[in-house]
C-alpha cells in the first residue's frame, strides 16, 4: 500500500506586513509584523506572535519560557543555544535558520516546518503534530520522549541522532542519512524507511551486512 504523507499547512501571513523593531515586552502580543531584531541573551515570559515574519533576526542565548508562535515565518534568523521552555507552536516555519544547540523543552507544535535549517546537537521534547524537516542536518541531535508519529524527514543528516524513547509511528525517514542513527528498534514498528537505509539501521538489529559468499 503506498503511504501518503500527512498535510503540514504552512504559515498564513497577512499580505501587508508592518516592518517594525519592537520593545518586546513580558506577556505581550504582537501581529501581522515583519520583524528584524536582535534579542540575544534575553530572558522573557508569555510573548506572542500572531502573523509575523522575522528575518535575519537573532535569537541567540535567548531564555523564553511559554512563548506562542501562530502562523509565523523565522528566515535567516540565529537561534544558536536558544532555551524556549513550554512554547506553543502552530503553522510556524523555520527556513535557512541557524539552530545549533537550541534547546525546545515542553514544546507544542502543530504544523511546525523546518527546511535547510543547521539544527544541529539541538534538543527537542514535547508533540509534534503533522511537522515536516527537510534538508535540515539534526547530526548529533536529541528527539527526547518527544511523539513524532506521521512526522517527515526528508533528505535530513541524522547521523547519531537520538530518537530512542521517541514515538515513531508512520514517521517517514526516506531520502535521510541515518548512520549511526539511535533508537529503540520496537519503535521503529511502523515507520517508513528505504531499502537503502538498511545497512545504516543494521546497527540496531546486531547484524552484519556482506556482499558475496566469501571463496566464491
Amino acid at each position: 500500500m503506498k503511504h501518503t504523507p500527512s498535510k503540514t499547512l504552512l504559515p498564513k501571513l497577512p499580505k501587508n506586513l508592518l516592518p517594525e523593531t519592537p520593545d518586546l515586552e513580558p506577556e505581550s502580543t504582537y501581529s501581522g509584523l515583519k520583524i528584524e531584531l536582535d534579542t540575544s541573551g534575553t530572558e522573557i515570559y508569555g510573548l506572542t506572535f500572531q502573523g509575523v515574519h522575522f528575518e535575519d533576526s537573532n535569537f541567540s542565548g535567548t531564555r523564553w519560557e511559554w512563548l506562542r508562535l501562530q502562523d509565523v515565518l523565522l528566515e535567516h534568523c540565529n537561534l544558536a543555544g536558544l532555551n524556549w521552555l513550554e512554547a506553543g507552536f502552530t503553522r510556524v516555519k523555520f527556513q535557512d535558520c541557524r539552530l545549533l544547540g537550541a534547546q525546545f523543552v515542553g514544546l507544542q507544535a502543530a504544523h511546525l516546518t523546518l527546511q535547510n535549517c543547521d539544527a544541529r546537537l539541538s534538543f527537542w521534547q514535547g508533540n509534534f503534530k503533522q511537522a515536516h524537516f527537510k534538508d535540515c542536518n539534526f547530526e548529533d541531535a536529541r528527539f527526547d520522549t518527544a511523539d513524532l508519529q506521521k512526522a517527515v524527514f526528508r533528505d535530513c543528516n541524522l547521523t547519531r541522532a537520538n530518537l530512542r524513547e521517541c514515538k515513531l509511528q508512520e514517521t517517514d525517514f526516506r531520502g535521510s542519512v541515518l548512520a549511526g542513527f539511535k533508537v529503540q528498534v520496537q519503535n521503529l514498528q511502523g515507520a517508513i524507511i528505504e531499502t537503502q537505509q538498511l545497512p545504516e539501521l543494521a546497527h540496531l538489529l546486531g547484524i552484519q551486512i556482506q556482499e558475496g559468499i566469501a571463496g566464491e
